[in-house]
C-alpha cells in the first residue's frame, strides 16, 4: 500500500491520485483545469473545456499553452509560470485571454498552482473561470489581491542578491512589472554626476526597446513638482509636434504612445525616476495602477540605493583609500586568479614586483606624517599610470607597493621592472616642495603550483636583498638567494643559543696614535664560533640579530665581556681604552643606562677608558631621546663616539648639543685618500669640524701607506685598519700592549 497524507487521528491511507477518475469529477464543473509540463506543454485539460472553450482534451493535450493565450498577455503568463515553477507558490491574477475554438476570446480569470501535490497533472496546474461566473467583488478583491502579490514579489526579489546577481534582479523585477496590463515598457534613469543615464531597461513585444542613454539633468527641473515627488504623464501624441519633452519623437518611433514617469527619492534627494510606457493611451492613468507603479518605483529606489552603499562599502574594502589602487586582500585575490590561469596555460608567465620606499620613515619623521601620506599617494598615482591594462598594483601596508605582472614569457620581467622603476627617476612635487624619493624593488617569478602568500615571500626577500646591496635597485628572487635565505634561517635559529651557550667570543682591533704608532685602545668586535662554518664575523650574523631582535641580548653580552676585558688589563697595569658599539635599538631600550651601570660595576673596569660607539642612524633615529641618555652616560665618565661619520644624516645642531668626544672618518671615505681629491676634501672638512667642536678623531679602515700619509697631513691623530692589525684574541692584544714599539 502507498502511504498518504495525513487528515488528523488515524486516517487510512489512499491510493495515488488517478488524473481520468479527476477529469470524471470536474465533467460537470464550470471551472476549466488545465495542467503544462515545464516545456510548456498541456498535459491535462478537464471536459468542461469542451463546454467552456470549445476545445477537444485529447487533442489539446501535446499542444504549446502559448496557442490558447492572447499574443499580449504571454509575458504574464510566462512570468507567473516561473513563479509556480521556483516553488514561490500560488498565484490569483485578474483576467486573461483565452483562444475559444471558433477564434474569439474570452475573458477568464486564472489561478497558478504548483507542488508535489498536483504532480499527476503536470508541473502548474491553472484554474480558469469566465468572468461571468465571478461576482464583481470576487474580480475586485483577486484585483486587489495581485496587486499585493505583485508587490510582495517584487520586494523579495531584491532579498538575499549579492552583488553579481543585482542587475538580473532588477530585470527580473521590471518584467513583473511589464506584467501589468498596459505596460510595455520600463526604464530606469538615475542622476549619475549631474546627469541622468539609463541603468536598467525591460521591454514588451510591442514595443521596441529605447536607444536614448541619457536625459540632461536640467530638462526635468520642475517636471516633477518643485519638491521632485509627482508623477510626470504624458501622452506622444498630444505633444508630438510642439512639445519639448526630450526623445518624444524616438517614443513615437518605438510604439510607445503614453508614458508614466515615477521620481525615485533617496535622503529626500531626486535619485532618478522609473518611466513606465506603453503602447496604449490611458491605461497607465487607471487608479488601479497608479498606486501600484508608485510603489514600484519606491521599492525600486530603495533597492539601488541600497545596492550602492553596498557597492560603496564593497570598493571601500578592495581600495586602499589612502593611494586608490588595490587593497592587500583585492590584491592578493588577484594573484589567487592570476595563479590559476597560469596553472591552466591561460597565461604564459606571472610575477610579483614587490617595491619599498627608501628611507620613508625619514620623510614622516622630518616633514610630517601628513606629507608622507601625500608623499605616498603621488607614488601610487605614478606607479598607475605606468601600470599596463594586463598588470594590477596593489598597497600591501605602509610604504609597501606590489604589482601583479602578466607576459607571454618570464624574459622580459626584468625589464619591465626596471621601467616601472624609472617613475622614481623625478622628485616628486608637494606644493612649493620637492621631495626625491627612491625605492628598493624585489622581483618573483611565478611557477605553476605556486601560493599568493608564497610568491609575495619571495618577492619580499628579493625587495630586502635590494636594500642590504644599497638600495635604489631590483633584485630577483632565484636560487642563490633562496639559499641565502636558507643560511640565514639556520643561523638565526642557532644564534640564540650561541649567545646562551657561550659560543660569542670578543676580537679587538687595536687604536693607534699615529704619530708615536703607539697603541690608544681597542675596538671590541664579536665573533661566533659556528659549529659547522668556522669563525663568523659580525657582519654574518649581526644584522640577523638586529632582525630577529637579539640584538639587545647580544649588545648586553659583548658589553658585559668587554668590560671584563678591560678590568683584567686593567688589574694587570695595561689602560687601553676599549671601544665598544652600541645598536640603535640598545639605545633606546629604556633600560640601557642602568643595565650599562650595573655591568660596569659587576665588572670593575674603570668607566673613564670605556667609549660607546654609535652610529649616526641610532643617534638620530630618536634624536630627542638620544640628547637624554647620551648625556647620562657622559655622566658616568664614559666617552661617546659616532661611527662612520658622514654616511648617515646627522643634524650640525644635534651634533653640538651632543655629549660627544670622537668622530670616526668612515672607511668609505678614507679608501679614496691618495686617489679621489673629493674624499680628501671630506676628510678634511670632517677634521676641520671635529677641531672646531673640540672633538677627536680617529680614521678606519686604514690599508695603505699612501692613505696613512694624507691622514697624517690632514691633522687625523688616531687610526685603525689592516695596515697595523686585524681584530685578534684579548691573548694576542696582550702581547702587543706588553711590547715596546709593537708597529715601529
Amino acid at each position: 500500500m502507498t502511504e498518504g497524507r495525513s487528515t488528523g487521528g488515524d486516517a487510512p491511507t489512499g491510493a495515488p491520485v488517478d488524473a481520468h477518475s479527476v477529469a470524471a469529477l470536474l465533467t460537470h464543473v464550470d471551472a476549466v483545469v488545465v495542467g503544462v509540463d515545464l516545456h510548456g506543454r498541456v498535459t491535462f485539460l478537464s471536459p468542461s473545456a469542451r463546454t467552456v472553450l470549445g476545445h477537444e482534451p485529447a487533442l489539446s493535450v501535446g499542444r504549446s499553452v502559448l496557442d490558447f493565450m492572447h499574443p499580449e498577455e504571454v509575458h504574464r503568463f510566462e512570468e507567473f509560470f516561473g513563479y509556480a515553477t521556483d516553488g514561490l507558490g500560488s498565484s490569483a491574477q485578474p483576467t486573461v485571454q483565452v483562444r475559444h475554438a471558433d477564434g474569439t476570446w474570452v475573458p477568464m480569470t486564472l489561478d497558478v498552482m504548483a507542488g508535489p501535490e498536483i504532480a499527476p497533472f503536470g508541473a502548474v496546474v491553472g484554474t480558469l473561470k469566465t468572468i461571468g461566473a465571478a461576482a464583481p467583488a470576487e474580480l475586485e478583491l483577486r484585483a486587489r489581491l495581485a496587486r499585493e502579490d505583485r508587490l510582495v514579489r517584487l520586494a523579495s526579489t531584491f532579498l538575499g542578491l549579492d552583488l553579481a546577481s543585482f542587475d538580473q534582479g532588477v530585470q527580473e523585477a521590471l518584467a513583473q512589472l511589464g506584467g501589468l496590463p498596459g505596460v510595455d515598457r520600463c526604464t530606469v534613469m538615475r542622476v549619475r554626476d549631474g546627469r541622468v543615464v539609463k541603468t536598467h531597461q525591460w521591454c514588451g513585444r510591442r514595443a521596441e526597446p529605447s536607444a536614448r542613454h541619457e536625459v540632461p539633468l536640467e530638462w526635468l527641473e520642475g517636471r516633477f513638482g518643485p519638491a521632485w515627488r509627482d508623477d510626470l504623464y504624458f501622452e506622444t501624441a498630444d505633444h508630438l509636434d510642439d512639445s519639448d519633452i526630450v526623445g518624444l519623437r524616438e517614443m513615437d518611433d518605438d510604439g510607445i504612445r503614453s508614458t508614466l514617469a515615477v521620481p525615485m527619492l533617496h535622503d529626500g534627494r531626486f535619485a532618478g525616476f522609473v518611466a513606465f510606457g506603453s503602447v496604449e493611451t490611458g491605461r497607465l492613468r487607471g487608479s488601479e495602477f497608479l498606486s501600484l507603479l508608485r510603489s514600484a518605483a519606491g521599492l525600486l529606489g530603495e533597492a539601488l540605493a541600497r545596492h550602492d552603499a553596498e557597492l560603496e562599502l564593497a570598493h571601500r574594502a578592495r581600495t586602499d583609500l589612502l593611494t586608490q589602487i588595490d587593497s592587500r586582500w583585492a590584491f592578493l585575490d588577484a594573484v589567487t586568479d592570476g595563479l590559476e590561469r597560469l596553472a591552466s596555460g591561460e597565461v604564459g608567465a606571472l610575477a610579483l614586483l614587490l617595491l619599498d620606499l627608501d628611507r620613508f620613515k625619514l620623510v614622516n619623521d622630518s616633514l610630517g606624517h601628513l606629507t608622507g601620506d601625500l608623499v605616498l599617494a603621488a607614488a601610487a598615482h605614478r606607479l598607475r599610470d605606468a601600470t599596463l591594462p594586463t598588470e594590477r598594483l596593489g598597497r600591501l601596508g605602509g610604504d609597501e607597493i606590489v604589482l601583479l605582472l602578466e607576459a607571454a614569457n618570464p624574459e622580459g620581467f626584468r625589464e619591465r621592472a626596471n621601467q616601472v622603476m624609472a617613475v622614481f627617476d623625478e622628485p616628486f612635487l608637494l606644493g612649493e616642495r620637492e621631495c626625491a624619493l627612491t625605492a628598493s624593488g624585489g622581483l618573483a617569478v611565478a611557477y605553476p603550483g605556486a601560493g599568493p602568500e608564497e610568491l609575495l615571500s619571495q618577492a619580499d626577500a628579493a625587495m630586502f636583498r635590494a636594500k642590504d646591496l644599497g638600495r635604489d635597485r631590483v633584485e630577483t628572487y632565484d636560487r642563490a638567494l633562496a639559499d641565502l635565505l636558507s643560511r640565514r634561517f639556520r643561523l638565526e635559529s642557532a644564534l640564540h643559543q650561541a649567545v646562551r651557550n657561550g659560543d660569542l667570543e670578543l676580537h679587538y682591533q687595536p687604536e693607534l696614535h699615529l704619530p708615536t704608532r703607539s697603541i690608544h685602545g681597542v675596538e671590541a668586535l664579536v665573533r661566533w664560533n659556528h659549529p659547522d662554518e668556522g669563525l663568523l664575523s659580525a657582519a654574518e650574523f649581526v644584522p640577523i640579530a638586529e632582525d630577529s631582535g637579539l640584538i639587545v641580548e647580544l649588545g648586553r653580552w659583548v658589553f658585559a665581556e668587554a668590560c671584563r676585558q678591560l678590568a683584567e688589563w686593567q688589574a694587570a697595569g695595561r689602560w687601553p681604552l676599549m671601544r665598544v658599539n652600541v645598536s640603535a635599538k640598545q639605545l633606546n631600550h629604556p633600560d640601557v643606562v642602568d643595565d650599562l651601570v650595573a655591568m660596569i660595576e659587576a665588572s670593575g673596569a674603570d668607566p673613564g677608558f670605556l667609549c660607546l660607539e654609535l652610529t649616526e642612524t641610532a643617534v638620530m633615529a630618536d634624536a630627542d631621546l638620544s640628547l637624554e641618555v647620551l648625556g647620562k652616560l657622559a655622566g658616568l665618565g664614559l666617552q661617546l663616539a659616532i661611527d662612520d661619520f658622514g654616511t648617515g644624516y646627522s643634524s650640525l645642531s644635534y651634533l653640538k648639543r651632543l655629549s660627544m668626544h670622537v668622530l670616526k672618518i668612515d672607511r668609505s671615505f678614507v679608501d679614496g685618500l691618495g686617489r679621489s681629491s673629493d674624499d680628501v676634501a671630506i676628510v678634511a672638512a670632517i677634521i676641520s669640524l671635529a677641531q672646531t667642536l673640540g672633538l677627536t678623531v680617529t680614521a678606519e679602515g686604514i690599508e695603505s701607506k699612501a692613505q696613512l700619509r694624507v691622514l697624517m697631513e690632514l691633522g687625523c691623530e688616531y687610526g685603525q685598519g689592516w695596515l697595523f692589525a686585524k681584530a685578534m684574541p684579548a691573548s694576542q692584544v696582550t702581547d702587543l700592549l706588553d711590547a715596546a714599539a709593537p708597529f715601529d
